[in-house]
This record gives structure tokens, sequence and C-alpha cells, in this order.
């Protein structure tokens, strides 16, 4: 999703650059008009994709090390509502 996100800012200044500007290359090669919309249909569909495949190795990494060497600890406890916390020292 974070790479899908980043085009979509990025595509802003490029996408008018790569219709725009002439092309460097002779007549047939490099990339074409067609590869363009491609890629801004395709790369935040990788990207996400990516994302989801490399958040899944992360979690299960980390379930592994906490179970062998204790994760992170979260310590919770009731607060009455009525109670200012920010006036409590």
């Amino acid at each position: 999703m974070v790479y899908g996100a980043i085009f979509l800012i990025f595509s802003v200044i490029a996408i008018p650059v790569f219709l725009l500007a002439p092309p460097d290359e002779p007549e047939g090669f490099g990339p074409s008009k067609a590869s363009l919309l491609f890629m801004i249909i395709l790369y935040p569909l990788v990207g996400a994709g990516m994302g989801w495949v490399t958040g899944q190795i992360g979690a299960r990494i980390y379930n592994r090390v906490a179970a062998r060497f204790g994760g992170i600890l979260f310590e919770t406890r009731k607060v009455d509502p009525s109670v200012n916390v920010a006036s409590v020292t």
C-alpha cells in the first residue's frame, strides 16, 4: 500500500514528463505510452502485494524470535474515565 501511495505522489510529476517529453530513442525503441499506462496500473498492485508478503515474513520472524527470547512487554491498567489524566502527576 505504501508503494502505491509513493507511486501516486511521484506520478503527478512523472506521467506528464513521460507523455510530453520527446523521445531520445529512434521510433520503435524505448518505452511506449502503452507500457507507461501498464505500469500505472501494475506498480501499485505489485507494491501492495510485496508489502503484504514482507509484512507476513516480518510477523512470522518476530513471532518465532519472541517465542524464544521474549517479546515486547505491554502493561495495561484500568483508568477511571472521571479522572483527568493530564492533571495527575
